[in-house]
């Protein structure tokens, strides 16, 4: 990575970011930001991307979907949903971390 890994992870959450802010609200731009972080992350120590979509995947579902199926009022969706922008990260890199996902691998030994 030419930026270097903290770098790199920084300018892509940002870049993420910022068309939540146009789109959702300066609030949506912060979390998503803080998100993309942790999805961030964990790309760089996987080597993959596919964790990262499955957590979109989920968060959307979650944040979007489910909250407002779960709550009719603003009130409540606001507070479920902020409890899902920390929960689902925070448990993510938890359950990768123990699955080993973050194990170094060798390369070119047979």
């Amino acid at each position: 990575m030419i930026l270097g890994e903290k770098n790199s992870i920084i300018l892509t959450s940002v870049l993420f970011a910022l068309p939540h802010a146009i789109s959702q609200g300066i609030p949506q731009m912060l979390a998503t930001f803080i998100v993309s972080l942790v999805w961030g992350y964990l790309r760089v120590k996987t080597g993959k991307i596919w964790p990262c979509m499955v957590l979109h995947s989920m968060f959307n579902l979650f944040c979007g979907y489910i909250v407002a199926a779960l709550t009719g009022t603003p009130v409540g969706s606001v507070a479920i949903m902020l409890i899902f922008m920390i929960f689902l990260p925070v448990m993510s890199v938890v359950i990768l971390v123990k699955s080993g996902a973050f194990g170094h691998r060798k390369r070119g030994v047979a």
